[in-house]
């Protein structure tokens, strides 16, 4: 990237959802190298249900609906519009925040030296975005694709025959699709495998100098000639439901909901905070990694939310947890407990 040459990969996708289901609630954790810039979380954060990082911001998706936004703001990259009102999905570019609105608009702002803040998509629904370094990738209700921003390295020339598709990603320098029959297509740096293949996605994303896929029974993969341990898929990266890529790392959060990262970052395996479980989301910033943390997880993994989870709570009370501070605040207190009583299934 040119960060301008050295910044972040930070490119989050938050796609929306078609089924109508109410989206799973949770509370971020982040963590990454000191010297990184890793924005930690706002201590008054409400439940979340999407995030995303940019280059050393975080924007999130409130479970009303609303965006908050936290860390660098030198661009006014963490600055939420007044007027933005409900959104139903997020991304962040390297120094740029999208959001997509209720009714199928895009609104970005912070940096916009190339356009990439410059919405090209009116007169057409959108149902799906993504936020590159400093290009923006959208996706309408009719499965086109639309890209704008930078265009060095062809990021936002998306390709005539593409077709139509049914989800969008994007790396610093590159812009990938899902076509409707679930292969990928990609354009710009690192865009697509080097190789014919034949997996079918669910989720294309990237980061600095990767891209990154996750198939549809799990599976995750990573290519691009110039990248090295961000793209050594770390063994425990099985059954995944979300993959994320930063700078030099990459992450994953698995169906149990287990948080694998790997790549030449202190955001690695033993870098990972112990309350980096029961998660379903995840999203990488330029050194850091943020995930989302089902509000109200079993506790104990027995499948259920009773008794043995209350004893877990009341035996960590008073303390830092972390397994029992489920809205992540610092402290396992009456409000933890409020939250395991809402979810209790007995």
């Amino acid at each position: 990237m040119d960060r301008l040459r050295v910044c972040t990969a930070s490119v989050a996708i938050a796609f929306a959802t078609a089924s109508g289901a109410e989206p799973p609630r949770g509370y971020p954790i982040a963590w990454g190298e000191p010297g990184g810039g890793s924005p930690g979380v706002p201590a008054d954060l409400g439940p979340v249900t999407a995030i995303a990082a940019g280059r050393f911001h975080v924007v999130a998706l409130q479970a009303d609906g609303t965006v908050i936004a936290w860390g660098d703001n030198w661009a006014g990259q963490s600055a939420v519009p007044a007027d933005l009102g409900e959104c139903i999905a997020v991304a962040a570019g390297d120094s740029h925040s999208v959001a997509l609105q209720a009714g199928g608009t895009v609104r970005c702002w912070g940096y916009n030296l190339y356009g990439q803040c410059d919405e090209t998509t009116k007169g057409h629904v959108i149902v799906a975005i993504a936020a590159g370094g400093h290009h923006t990738v959208a996706l309408t209700s009719t499965g086109e694709v639309k890209c704008w921003g930078q265009n060095q390295y062809g990021e936002c020339s998306v390709p005539i025959d593409l077709g139509p598709c049914t989800g969008v990603g994007a790396g610093f320098r590159q812009s990938l699709a899902i076509r409707a029959n679930g292969t990928s297509a990609g354009w710009g740096y690192c865009d697509a495998p080097s190789q014919p293949s034949v997996n079918l996605y669910q989720q294309l994303t990237g980061g600095l100098f990767h891209s990154i896929g996750l198939t549809l029974d799990g599976q995750v993969s990573c290519w691009c000639p110039t990248a090295a341990s961000q793209c050594a898929v770390h063994p425990t990266a099985i059954n995944c439901v979300m993959v994320a890529g930063g700078d030099y790392h990459s992450a994953a959060v698995t169906a149990s909901g287990a948080t694998v990262t790997w790549g030449a970052s202190p955001t690695g395996p033993s870098a990972i905070p112990a309350a980096a479980k029961h998660c379903f989301a995840v999203s990488c910033g330029a050194y850091f990694t943020i995930v989302l943390r089902h509000a109200v997880p079993d506790i104990d993994g027995d499948g259920s939310v009773s008794g043995s989870d209350l004893g877990f709570l009341l035996g960590q009370w008073g303390s830092a947890g972390p397994e029992a501070d489920l809205n992540q605040d610092g402290t396992v207190d009456g409000a933890d407990l409020g939250d395991l009583l809402g979810a209790w299934t007995g």
